[in-house]
């Protein structure tokens, strides 16, 4: 009940804060690639359909698009950073592939066509009207547009940690090294058929894999201490609007970064990757996912040589520090949970830990930012 009326009150700031869901954004990027096909096949569009485990027939970017947000184990986030040293990699595999099973391999083919309908006639429209469509093809139940029981969808994004960083690197490495070793097995199969399925099904995982990389080149993913707003805040729910209002405004003000290649570019975030200032942006993160499906075929083509994934996470950015950017709205000093103090202040670097969190809700339900200083 409490949640509830959480929600409720909630409501009216959600209406208020419309934006274009990123579906499509992740899509898009993935079905710019050229997936390489064996037996000297060359190079082919990404958009020619990838066969999953259950049948289901997807194209890369579709796969990217659908990962994460619509399918995965809402209750086990990938990355668990409690966990043991030793138990680590087998923990964050078995999660990984759990969260690909719900794709791969459950019988769900009308619901994957009701959402990729939904993704393909609405592109465009208003975020929150598409998640509660979604929400509800995923088990949810809304009532006059307020959820009053969480479908996989809504569950989903509220242990949505393994979207952002430094979470997503991770989330995707460890898909990527599965998708990795499922190609030179596939490299061993008897036929040239039975190469392709096999080859076809590592493209799918690392497909997979790639909603969280594609994740970390959205400049709202970059420096939200996601885990943080959701475990320091009571309730957590708050916890998780007050991310949402970091990430919108990371994502609307662009932050300016860098990576481990050197480039430096200006990344804007969710609903922003068609804008003309995004174009930089776009290009790093479709160049990425190129980077890790060429990684993949070469596992096919090599299987005993050995190779750093880095030549993909390389092009991840970061915030440049020789740069200016807007200050964080929120961010962690010596383990505490600080706010910027003027809310509204873009340029004010001063914080506070004296805050809380349902005020900062109400505040940035009216707040008018102003002073950004990203670009200049």
């Amino acid at each position: 009940m409490f949640r509830f009326q959480v929600i409720s009150l909630l409501l009216p700031v959600l209406v208020n804060r419309k934006r274009k869901f990123s579906a499509g954004e992740h899509e898009l990027i993935g079905d710019a690639i050229n997936l390489p096909k064996p037996g000297g096949g060359g190079g082919s569009s990404a958009q020619r359909p990838l066969t999953l485990p259950n049948g289901l027939k997807l194209s890369y970017g579709q796969i990217i698009a659908l990962a994460g947000d619509f399918y995965g184990v809402p209750e086990e986030p990938i990355v668990d950073p409690t966990e043991k040293p030793n138990e680590r990699v087998s923990g964050r595999c078995k999660r990984f592939m759990a969260a690909y099973s719900t794709l791969a391999h459950d019988h769900i083919k009308e619901e994957v066509d009701q959402i990729l309908k939904i993704m393909t006639e609405e592109k465009g429209a208003i975020e929150n009207e598409l998640v509660e469509k979604w929400d509800k093809i995923t088990g949810g139940k809304w009532i006059f547009g307020v959820p009053v029981v969480f479908g996989r969808v809504m569950k989903l994004a509220q242990n949505n940690y393994d979207h952002f960083m430094p979470s997503a690197k991770d989330a995707y490495l460890i898909g990527h090294q599965i998708a990795l070793e499922k190609a030179k097995l596939a490299s061993k199969a008897g036929t040239l058929e039975q190469q392709t399925k096999m080859l076809d099904e590592a493209y799918s995982v690392d497909a997979f894999a790639c909603h969280f990389l594609t994740d970390s080149f959205s400049s709202g993913h970059l420096r939200t201490p996601r885990r943080e707003l959701s475990r320091q805040v009571t309730p957590s729910l708050v916890g998780d609007y007050l991310c949402k209002y970091m990430h919108d405004e990371d994502n609307e003000y662009g932050l300016n970064v860098t990576n481990k290649r050197g480039e430096k570019w200006i990344a804007y975030g969710d609903g922003r990757l068609f804008d003309e200032e995004s174009r930089e942006n776009y290009k790093m993160a479709v160049a990425a996912v190129q980077a890790s499906v060429n990684h993949i075929f070469e596992a096919f083509e090599r299987p005993h040589e050995t190779s750093s994934s880095d030549r993909v996470t390389d092009y991840i950015p970061f915030v440049d520090p020789n740069a200016r950017n807007n200050s964080p709205m929120f961010q962690v000093k010596d383990g505490i949970l600080v706010r910027r103090t003027d809310l509204e202040n873009l340029g004010d670097f001063t914080t506070t830990s004296n805050w809380f969190g349902m005020e900062t809700v109400m505040k940035g339900h009216s707040y008018s930012p102003h002073g950004s200083v990203t670009g200049e």
